[in-house]
């Protein structure tokens, strides 16, 4: 595990911000001890580093919450973070992430595996299982800036296994129905 106090990451394809580590301790500096990580909006870019929009049902988007707000509605709500909202959906990009490393150490870290009744699969995209995880017992925090750039291209994984991502959150949210039931969100 990593040393001090923060922890981030990023996909080697993707860039990050050049102030997003100043501007995320310096966040998280005014925010209590009860928050566990910090996300940003973070910008498309090509493969050539240029600017780039996201084309979805025939509408450009430049950011991605502008694309996830399309999609989702309710992410227009100035209290999105929130256990309630992620359940619907995940709308945090994983490159625009910045968290408490001691969190990350109180829920055991990311899991490689997802476990459904007498199924083990491993996972594509760890980041929404920690995000739902970590919202249980912690709160998080929107930074409302463009801290990291997503590379579209043919190869993303979001792009290329599309499919067993989407079976893989099927499952996910099949193992989050006792917590959601117990807690009023159904």
């Amino acid at each position: 595990m990593a040393k001090g106090k923060y922890f981030t990451y990023i996909q080697s394809d993707d860039v990050m911000h050049k102030d997003k580590i100043y501007l995320s301790v310096e966040t998280f500096k005014k925010l209590s001890e009860d928050y566990s990580f910090i996300f940003s909006d973070v910008f498309f870019i090509d493969e050539e580093d240029n600017l780039a929009y996201y084309i979805s049902e025939g509408k450009k988007f430049d950011t991605w919450i502008k694309l996830m707000r399309y999609h989702y509605p309710w992410l227009n709500s100035k209290d999105i973070c929130h256990y309630r909202f992620l359940i619907r959906g995940n709308f945090i990009p994983a490159m625009g992430n910045f968290f408490r490393k001691r969190w990350l150490e109180k829920v055991n870290g990311w899991n490689e595996f997802l476990y459904y009744k007498d199924k083990k699969l491993k996972f594509i995209n760890e980041d929404y299982p920690m995000w739902l995880k970590l919202s249980k017992v912690s709160k998080f925090y929107f930074l409302d800036n463009q801290l990291a750039y997503f590379r579209i291209h043919k190869k993303n994984t979001s792009t290329t296994r599309a499919k067993d991502s989407n079976i893989e959150v099927l499952y996910l949210l099949l193992n989050e129905y006792g917590y959601c039931k117990e807690n009023g969100y159904i």
